[in-house]
């Protein structure tokens, strides 16, 4: 027998609730961002991930939506590159959902699935080479290290990236770190397969 979700669903009968129209923007946004194949709702149809705690916290989801959004869509990095960014820091947080969605995310982005399967389990993906090589490896070191860059790290970055790509990477570090905490304190299992 499934455990009851910490977070539970409890959809208003209203389509027109704050709670409806937050979680239709959520929909939307993850649609936007990851694609049609990314399945936002379980079979019960309720929200699944970071977003159960998130309907607690009405006043503070779309805030965090525009920023997930605005650091997936960022212009400093394609989507191979994120998903890199993504995969090193969700290795480091072990949130069992986001390494689950992520993964296939990741080889969607054209990397393979022994370069997704390293990242995850924060291992340098082999055949990274420059700009990549240090997105993985920069945002390993900032996960691990909640943000700290040793000296050597900023240098290479600063060379290999500049110094907006370096903010914009911890933004997506830091980004990941928080989807991670929601989706550990909601003891968000990834779906079977």
């Amino acid at each position: 027998m499934a455990k009851p979700p910490r977070f539970p669903y409890t959809p208003s009968s209203d389509a027109d609730s704050e709670e409806a129209r937050m979680t239709a923007e959520a929909e939307r946004v993850v649609l936007e961002a990851y694609g049609p194949t990314f399945k936002f709702l379980d079979d019960d149809g309720a929200p699944k991930g970071p977003f159960p705690p998130l309907l607690y916290t009405p006043s503070l989801f779309v805030t965090y939506l525009k920023l997930s959004h605005a650091n997936l869509t960022y212009k400093s990095f394609v989507a191979r590159q994120r998903e890199l960014a993504v995969l090193a820091t969700a290795g480091v947080t072990q949130a069992q959902y986001i390494l689950y969605a992520h993964k296939r995310i990741g080889v969607s982005t054209g990397l393979s699935q022994e370069q997704v399967d390293d990242a995850a389990a924060g291992r340098a993906p082999k055949g990274l080479e420059g700009k990549d090589a240090a997105i993985y490896d920069l945002s390993l070191e900032m996960a691990k290290n909640f943000g700290r860059l040793e000296d050597r790290s900023w240098e290479r970055g600063e060379k290999e990236l500049g110094k907006e790509a370096i903010a914009a990477l911890s933004q997506i570090v830091g980004s990941i770190m928080l989807s991670s905490c929601l989706v550990n304190i909601a003891d968000a299992e990834p779906p079977q397969d």
